[in-house]
């Protein structure tokens, strides 16, 4: 699940002070929201760049067809 063993530790340290697991579930769901919220902006960041590459390959494409045109001239 992607999860450190700092974070495993303190799933194990809680479970050893109560000795029943639904004791760590909040804890569980807390360290699970957090890895949610870092993958989502990681996509984030990740669509991003993918469309500047793409505008940048647009007009990267533009040039190419303009320098097409000119020569054709």
């Amino acid at each position: 699940m992607g999860l450190t063993l700092k974070e495993m530790l303190e799933l194990a340290d809680i479970y050893n002070q109560h000795k029943q697991s639904i004791t760590i579930m909040p804890k569980l769901i807390e360290i699970l929201d957090d890895h949610i919220d870092k993958i989502d902006s990681r996509i984030s960041k990740l669509a991003s760049l993918r469309n500047d590459i793409v505008e940048y390959r647009k007009r990267i494409l533009s040039i190419i067809e303009q320098n097409k045109n000119e020569q054709n001239k």
